[in-house]
């Protein structure tokens, strides 16, 4: 778990590690989804919709959008390269999200 400069905590969330199909599957470690967290918020890509903060990261080399995960095998396992965050009493996580 992390703690960022707004007060609110990160914490990966297995169920997006673990080969839930169910689940869209982190494909990046640990540490580059909590380094896609900490830029969302250096770049204040955190939205408010109904009360519920959202944030939306992706991660750049040589200039293309990489590769995060795979979405859950019921929507056909598709190559994801958007992070979505979202917020729950001041703890984020996030998947990977098109």
């Amino acid at each position: 778990m992390i703690n960022n400069t707004m007060g609110t905590f990160y914490k990966p969330n297995p169920q997006h590690r673990n080969d839930n199909p169910n689940k869209s599957q982190w494909a990046i470690s640990k540490k580059e989804e909590r380094g896609i967290f900490k830029l969302t918020c250096s770049f204040n890509w955190i939205y408010n919709n109904n009360n519920k903060s959202l944030g939306f990261g992706i991660k750049k080399d040589n200039n293309r959008t990489v590769l995060l995960g795979y979405s859950a095998e019921i929507y056909g396992r598709k190559e994801l390269k958007i992070a979505k965050f979202i917020e729950n009493q001041n703890t984020w996580h996030g998947y990977p999200a098109d």
